[in-house]
């Protein structure tokens, strides 16, 4: 099979021995691309820092003869997760650009999160349901299943549980008919969140018995066993604070039900800490509302 490197400007590429890019079995390999520029020093803020990691993609996509619009999928991963401010204005600059129709989906997920997070509910809606609309067209399963239990998600949270279970119906059946359950990221936890919620155990059990060991898994399964405060500890742990953050609140909920207010009020600190970091006003205040509840 031929094999094509497509060499970068990094100092660490002969170091440690890779390439920006190779280019094998008409699929191009892009590596992971930090904001580390031709010359100088990297820019500072997230914003600044993702656009030139874009540019350095889009320039090995180019010499590797693809662009943006062939992209089927990305990670990407953000060095404070509390840096909401300029994700947000990243997504808003990528959606509705042409080079990234491939990926608009991703920015549409990330900026409905945030809305919703905020309280815009009525934006937050519209660009759930976009996202799953820019998914579907990639004809992705690695888009168009995260899109489906993002809006899924929404749409429990909403009381709209019809609609809600109607997504969960096919993200379900996708599953059973696939060979695997994929690279296993944050919406398969998220997933298992859901189908716990709709009472669904079996198919939470099912999904999890196929994942392959790791920590995605060990969170799962706690989930599974109802330890939600401790699937949130093993994703702090890896740094996925968002996730951690909602898996706190369904574990104080849980723990306030039962009258066990102070293991609550623990949960619900360690949340409302991440919460403050990113403006996430509407969390707050439902943090605020679950002890004061069961009180």
């Amino acid at each position: 099979m031929e094999r094509r490197l497509i060499p970068g400007h990094s100092p660490y590429e002969p170091v440690v021995g890779y390439s920006r890019a190779v280019v094998s079995g008409g699929h191009v390999y892009v590596s992971g691309t930090a904001p580390i520029p031709r010359d100088g020093d990297p820019p500072d803020g997230a914003y600044e820092q993702a656009r030139l990691c874009l540019e350095i993609v889009g320039g090995a996509l180019g010499e590797a003869g693809a662009g943006f619009a062939d992209v089927v999928r990305t990670r990407i991963y953000l060095t404070d997760a509390g840096d909401w401010e300029e994700a947000l204005q990243e997504a808003n600059s990528m959606i509705g650009t042409a080079a990234f129709n491939r990926q608009e989906y991703l920015a549409l997920f990330v900026r409905a999160t945030i809305l919703e997070s905020r309280g815009d509910l009525a934006a937050a809606e519209v660009d759930f349901e976009l996202a799953l609309e820019s998914a579907r067209e990639s004809a992705e399963a690695a888009a168009v299943l995260p899109a489906l239990v993002g809006l899924e998600g929404f749409l429990r949270r909403r009381g709209r549980s019809d609609d809600a279970s109607a997504a969960l119906d096919e993200v379900v059946t996708a599953f059973d008919a696939a060979e695997s359950v994929g690279d296993i990221q944050e919406f398969h936890v998220e997933l298992v969140v859901e189908l716990l919620e709709a009472g669904r155990a079996q198919a939470a059990e099912s999904i999890v018995g196929r994942m392959p060991e790791s920590p995605w898994r060990d969170a799962c399964r706690a989930l599974i066993d109802g330890d939600d405060a401790r699937a949130a500890d093993t994703l702090a742990s890896m740094g996925t604070e968002r996730l951690a953050a909602e898996l706190r609140l369904r574990a104080a909920r849980a723990l306030a039900a039962a009258g066990r207010l102070g293991e609550a009020d623990v949960q619900l600190e360690l949340a409302r800490a991440f919460y403050r970091k990113v403006g996430a006003t509407a969390l707050l205040a439902e943090a605020d509302s679950i002890v004061a509840a069961a009180s």
